[in-house]
């Protein structure tokens, strides 16, 4: 289980979805990696300030405002972005203690008439976003950030009549506005400070990561993944007595590095060190920046080799390839129960091998070879296998639902 614990500077912004998802649909794309201020898709560079600089984010950087001056310019959005459906994601890391900080905003001079602005509350931990027509025709939206969080994603988005603000994945507000609310407007969208700070708000203190603009709402597996700088990509697992697993984390801010138990850890101090635990055991590790303290758990299993029913293999009996990341793949669930894999054959109605897995660790995402994903209905599957130095076979069906 993974936790964020928010230290006196707070956290850091954080970065993977593109990757997981592709850019397509996307008007403007900002990863700001090595400090780079070119939008990804149109190849716009955003304005900056003179003393802007970077700091750790996900990948690579996060744009850090230290100053009282600092700012971006996006001049690239469309004056008419928020008459149809749109959606903006970013991640925030506020080093900010108390008082109301702007973050974002799309207005020109102090008038809130036809405005876009996103207010962060250091002192109760609040966003706050403003969409104004004029004074009668505004919607605001209001979320509380997890307090035990160091990463906070913000989607704003609009759907139709609906206007909805998800903090971290979750649902923190909506409001429905029949026939929306029209912002016009030739501001450039200015992150960091507004054109009235600090008179109206203070200037954003903090980091910012991974600002992406759409045109359309976004789908849900687009947003709320948990996902941190620092992080444990070895997940629980299962081995024989006498077996040791080799750890692999993603390291990018951590300065410091702690795992706990320290017994059977081949280093305790290292991102990656060798586990040999003699029994079944759970392992804690704490990766420490300047920013943010994270802690993540990886639990071991140990069994005895000679206690296997080494005809009972696990494999499920549909599974659905539609790339939303969940039950995308067939495959076994406890491979160590094979010593040697003979073969692994997957057929179609007719007879004929639509796809063979060659290692125990392997998967079929429903495709015939590497491109044609195949007809949904059900398939065969015919394994041999060794198991305690005996050959054994497991014939089954597996549905392919779409």
């Amino acid at each position: 289980m993974r936790q964020g614990i928010l230290t006196t500077v707070s956290t850091i912004l954080i970065f993977f979805l593109t990757g997981l998802f592709g850019i397509a649909a996307q008007s403007l794309h900002y990863d700001f990696d090595q400090c780079s201020m070119v939008d990804d898709i149109q190849g716009d560079t955003a304005q900056v300030s003179a003393s802007i600089s970077c700091n750790c984010g996900l990948r690579s950087d996060a744009v850090l405002f230290d100053e009282a001056t600092d700012s971006i310019a996006v001049t690239r959005l469309s004056d008419r972005f928020f008459e149809q459906d749109f959606a903006i994601r970013f991640y925030i890391s506020s080093r900010s203690l108390n008082g109301i900080s702007e973050v974002m905003t799309k207005k020109n001079g102090c008038l809130r008439d036809s405005s876009f602005s996103v207010f962060y509350n250091a002192t109760t931990q609040q966003i706050r976003v403003e969409l104004v027509e004029s004074l009668s025709n505004a919607i605001t939206l209001f979320g509380d950030l997890d307090q035990n969080n160091c990463w906070h994603e913000l989607v704003i988005q609009r759907s139709g009549d609906e206007y909805s603000l998800y903090l971290d994945g979750v649902l923190s507000d909506r409001e429905l506005k029949s026939g929306g609310v029209q912002i016009i407007n030739d501001a450039p969208v200015i992150l960091g400070r507004g054109p009235c700070t600090p008179a109206l708000a203070d200037p954003y203190t903090g980091l910012l990561d991974a600002l992406s603009f759409f045109d359309r709402p976004l789908h849900p597996r687009e947003y709320g993944l948990t996902l941190h700088p620092d992080q444990l990509l070895t997940r629980d697992t299962v081995i024989f007595i006498g077996d040791q697993v080799g750890i692999r984390s993603s390291i990018n801010c951590a300065t410091r590095i702690q795992w706990t138990p320290t017994s059977d850890v081949s280093d305790p101090n290292i991102a990656n060190p060798i586990i040999s635990p003699p029994v079944t055991s759970t392992y804690r590790v704490t990766y420490s920046s300047d920013q943010c303290i994270l802690t993540d758990t990886l639990r071991i299993i140990v069994i005895d080799r000679n206690s296997l029913n080494c005809d009972q293999l696990d494999l499920p009996t549909a599974f659905t390839p539609n790339g939303d990341g969940i039950n995308d793949v067939f495959g076994l669930s406890n491979p160590f129960i094979i010593e040697s894999l003979d073969a692994f054959d997957i057929y179609d109605r007719t007879g004929a091998i639509v796809y063979s897995i060659q290692d125990v660790q392997d998967t079929w995402d429903g495709r015939f070879g590497t491109s044609n994903k195949l007809m949904p209905g059900v398939y065969v599957y015919k394994i041999r296998y060794q198991c305690q130095g005996t050959q054994r076979y497991k014939i089954g069906t597996v549905t392919i639902l779409r």
